[in-house]
């Protein structure tokens, strides 16, 4: 592998300010909760943070698998940085995203080679009723507020 991939972070959207900082909006843990599938995500941002001696990458490809092993997503770019001295990123911002099924999707890399699987994230269903507040005994006396 020509880099060592330090982290890949996942959000709904990300921008790049005009002095090279980022922005990402909406960071995501490993599970998005979706109330339905399928559904589509408006925007979906994919952030790798990398340590390479290399500057120049001429055949980059994500790829984004849904947990039937399809590709939902190719991407493909070139990119570079102006030092390998210190650790680089570059993101893809996709749009719209499909999201057909729940379950494990994974994220794939290829930096000037094949992609392998570099990260995951699942979607799943909201979790059952939690934190319901109980409904009054019959008979019991009401709260009420001094004046």
């Amino acid at each position: 592998m020509p880099y060592q991939l330090l982290h890949t972070l996942i959000c709904d959207d990300i921008r790049r300010e005009d002095n090279g900082k980022e922005i990402l909006i909406g960071m995501l843990n490993s599970t998005i909760i979706l109330d339905r599938v399928p559904a589509i995500l408006a925007t979906f941002g994919v952030r790798f943070l990398i340590e390479s001696n290399k500057t120049n990458f001429e055949g980059v490809t994500l790829k984004i698998v849904d947990p039937n092993g399809e590709d939902i997503v190719i991407a493909t770019s070139t990119f570079s940085f102006l030092t390998a001295e210190f650790p680089g990123s570059f993101f893809y911002k996709i749009s719209p995203m499909p999201i057909q099924h729940y379950g494990r999707y994974g994220i794939w890399l290829g930096l000037d080679e094949e992609p392998v699987i570099v990260s995951s994230f699942d979607v799943a269903p909201p979790p059952g009723p939690v934190n319901e507040v109980p409904k009054p005994k019959k008979g019991a006396k009401k709260a009420h507020r001094r004046k």
